[in-house]
């Protein structure tokens, strides 16, 4: 009949019977380090995996504007000075994780991370790596969600500038888009008529600029800005 079951172990012997058959045969212990486990904080660990509505298409472009990957801890972050855009990131991700400020010179910083392999590797199958600020290209989307995809660039890491015209004092807008060159060009084509230049700066941030009004009101019917008319 086998001994009952230690509550120690639960292999019918105690935790020092087993050190001491240890010692007994001079075995030697090796250290282990403690895998970190997985952040198991609540998200949808899928939502990249496809890219099939307006508003993962916003996200997407939105995390292409600002955000990262580390490849070492599965880690994807997004961080940006308007909380509103973390918090609404935070919200269509389904993430129930913190959201970290960090306080500037002039502004707050807004920043979430979470710690998640699925949701890592989908970014990783739409072409983006670790080095995203170098090597990011257009993702292979519907065709249907360009508008909302440039649109997330564009919240993520674009800018508007008004000025005036010298030569007759009429209000200016210049539209740019920060991103790599290849990104870039993919957007430029995206632009349906009177596409801007775009322009090769010695550093790795190139921009798409327009002052065409033509091409500002192509901006303006995907949601960048309201027209001069409206804005009065």
């Amino acid at each position: 009949m086998s001994a009952p079951c230690s509550k120690e172990t639960g292999l019918g012997v105690t935790k020092k019977q087993i050190w001491h058959k240890i010692e007994s045969l001079g075995l030697q212990i090796k250290k282990v380090e403690q895998r970190k486990l997985p952040n198991r904080t609540k998200h949808n660990r899928h939502f990249f995996d496809t890219i099939d509505s307006k508003e993962k298409a916003y996200v997407l472009g939105l995390w292409v504007g600002d955000g990262w990957i580390n490849k070492k801890d599965y880690q994807v972050g997004f961080c940006n000075n308007e909380l509103e855009l973390v918090e609404l990131l935070k919200t269509l991700l389904e993430s129930e994780h913190k959201i970290n400020k960090r306080k500037q010179k002039v502004n707050t910083n807004s920043r979430l991370i979470i710690g998640s392999k699925i949701l890592h590797s989908g970014l990783i199958n739409l072409g983006f790596d670790t080095d995203k600020s170098h090597t990011a290209k257009y993702p292979d989307i519907p065709k249907e969600l360009d508008s909302h995809f440039i649109r997330g660039v564009f919240d993520g890491d674009g800018s508007i500038s008004r000025d005036f015209r010298k030569k007759d004092n009429i209000p200016n807008l210049t539209i740019s888009i920060g991103g790599t060159f290849e990104l870039m060009t993919s957007i430029n084509t995206k632009i349906p008529e009177n596409t801007p230049k775009i322009y090769k700066e010695k550093t790795h941030l190139n921009e798409v600029r327009s002052q065409k009004s033509e091409v500002r009101s192509c901006f303006c019917s995907w949601g960048f800005i309201a027209p001069l008319e409206v804005r009065r």
